[in-house]
């Protein structure tokens, strides 16, 4: 590396190199940033979408609960019967002696 020439010619491909390093690491820097902010842009938008989501199918189930509370047959239903239902044991077996009794 005795010339002048050689000298000028690491010099200036080593400026270079350094620019192109720091571009790299610049562009790099700003997509990452970049991603980021398109990233929780796209989380703000899901999330927002989920709770309409969840709003509208909260909507439904009490608009839906509200019809079956409303009908007076689901509410016949769902009490308890006010006498026990009547037992029906085979005939066969109640005539046996040592059959045991058969409770409902």
């Amino acid at each position: 590396m005795g010339s002048f020439r050689n000298r000028l010619l690491a010099v200036i491909i080593g400026l270079v190199c350094v620019t192109q390093t720091v571009t790299l690491i610049a562009v790099l820097a700003r997509t990452e940033h970049s991603v980021q902010d398109r990233a929780a842009k796209q989380l703000v938008a899901g999330s927002a979408f989920v709770q309409q989501l969840v709003r509208f199918r909260a909507a439904q189930l009490a608009s839906g609960v509200a019809v079956l509370a409303a009908d007076f047959g689901f509410r016949e239903g769902g009490s308890p019967p006010a006498t026990a239902p009547p037992c029906s044991p085979q005939p066969k077996m109640m005539l046996r002696e040592s059959a045991p009794i058969s409770w409902c």
